[in-house]
């Protein structure tokens, strides 16, 4: 969807958008999941 998304992206940055938003925020909520997993079984932490 993005990259067919590109070609319209002057006409309609909206497409990209669409597409672009939700695969940031899913990326960055697997990285914070993974960060909050990591948190937990860190057994060198001083807690």
């Amino acid at each position: 969807m993005i990259r067919d998304g590109t070609q319209y992206l002057l006409m309609a940055p909206h497409m990209l958008l669409v597409a672009g938003i939700p695969l940031m925020l899913v990326v960055l909520a697997v990285n914070m999941l993974g960060d909050a997993v990591r948190d937990k079984l860190d057994v060198k932490s001083n807690k």
